[in-house]
């Protein structure tokens, strides 16, 4: 194989481990791909595979209906361009899922449970002073807003992942290592990674992989006790994560109790006047860079009122498309949700992973509008949706003119 069609998958397989450093450095060797991805040629088979994805149609649709809207309907609105971005992340997932071999996306796998645990002795590092102060480190040395937050999120992802993968592992010294990988990662998220949303994942993501693979045999008894006995000392430890979700608990009961909602709960001043700007134009929206537009003055003495974002998507998606874009995004989802339950074998448990914590954590964070946590989970959707894919019978996949449903007639089963 030449090295021009050898450089996509070469940048493929780096990108996982990209999302563990600082930004730019992620978004550097995603150009280097996407140049590398056109370079590469077969375009048009490329295409054919790009339109048979589950979530092509939906996402045309959005985004004819986000165009439409910045035209029609946010005329008034000074955000709606650069507002249109934030709807554009689905396109990064088209482009990751196709254009590579099945084995490409094993490796980028490996790739990315290597970044993570690379993350997690890095916190520690962090915590016992032996990093210098670089900036390749400052995420972990202090917090740095979402993106400490999606460090924590992802890690917690991927150590549901490892576990999934212990219940595949056919042997023992390969189900301990991902088990010791997996307990590791989740306690680095609950001491270290200060996110509320990763901490909740740390034990929602734990109890799905438990209900989807809990077999009654003494192997996979043995694993749901090792789970269960890991995720029992995470919770009674003293960790960031758990100090956070608790000053949660006290300000709601706070709340109810007739303060005004600061500090830990002020993602209810978001939902309380983004959900009356819903109320008065259900249908559709105030258009595109609305909701940047309406809030600080809808909001005036709230301290959220000069924040950029809602930090809910479903939020943002209702304030400025209306209904029909809460309709969209859950066609989109559900596609997902779909592909990942429809397969026989038990690889499609990632690809449910993956989407849970992204359905979950856009309740709290805007995963969708900003990019630092929207590009790396369509990263890891595509790798998680083409597992699940090779796992598919043979007449169940569509074959898109010269490219299988590997990408280049291979039929190779993921391990």
């Amino acid at each position: 194989m030449s090295l021009r069609k050898q450089l996509p998958e070469i940048f493929f397989v780096i990108l996982p481990i990209t999302l563990f450093f600082p930004i730019g450095i992620m978004y550097t060797t995603i150009v280097l791909y996407f140049v590398a991805w056109f370079a590469a040629g077969a375009l048009r088979e490329k295409w054919i595979e790009i339109k048979r994805h589950p979530v092509y149609t939906a996402n045309f649709v959005l985004i004819a209906t986000v165009l439409l809207s910045a035209i029609l309907l946010s005329s008034g609105n000074e955000y709606r361009w650069h507002g249109i971005i934030h709807y554009l992340v689905f396109v990064f997932l088209l482009f990751f899922s196709v254009g590579c071999e099945d084995a490409v996306y094993r490796r980028a796998k490996l790739s990315l449970f290597i970044g993570a645990l690379y993350a997690g002795v890095i916190f520690c590092f962090a915590k016992l002073g032996w990093l210098p102060d670089w900036t390749i480190f400052s995420y972990y040395h202090q917090y740095a807003g979402n993106k400490s937050i999606s460090l924590g999120i992802f890690l917690a992802i991927v150590a549901a992942w490892m576990l999934n993968e212990a219940f595949d592992a056919s042997e023992r010294r390969t189900m301990l290592a991902y088990l010791a990988a997996y307990a590791f990662t989740e306690w680095v998220v609950v001491q270290f990674a200060v996110t509320r949303t990763g901490t909740l994942m740390v034990y929602l993501l734990s109890a799905l992989v438990i209900l989807r693979r809990l077999k009654f045999n003494r192997r996979s008894l043995a694993m749901a006790a090792f789970v269960s006995v890991v995720i029992m000392g995470i919770a009674a430890s003293n960790g960031d994560g758990n100090r956070r979700l608790q000053g949660v608990s006290v300000a709601i009961t706070a709340l109810q109790e007739g303060s005004v909602a600061t500090g830990e709960s002020n993602r209810l001043q978001f939902l309380r006047v983004t959900g009356a700007m819903i109320a008065e134009k259900p249908i559709v929206g105030f258009g595109i860079g609305g909701w940047r537009q309406e809030y600080p003055v809808r909001a005036q003495g709230l301290e959220t009122a000069f924040m950029s974002t809602p930090h809910n998507d479903y939020l943002l998606y209702g304030s400025e498309l209306g209904v029909i874009g809460l309709i969209l995004l859950a066609w989109i989802f559900g596609a997902l949700v779909f592909a990942s339950l429809r397969t026989k074998s038990t690889k499609g448990t990632a690809l449910l992973l993956v989407m849970v914590a992204l359905v979950v954590s856009s309740m709290f964070n805007a995963m969708l509008r900003d990019w630092r946590f929207g590009v790396p989970m369509m990263l890891m959707i595509a790798i998680a949706y083409r597992e699940s894919r090779a796992q598919l019978p043979q007449s169940d996949v569509e074959q898109p003119g010269a490219l299988s449903a590997s990408g280049d007639g291979s039929r190779e089963m993921a391990n």
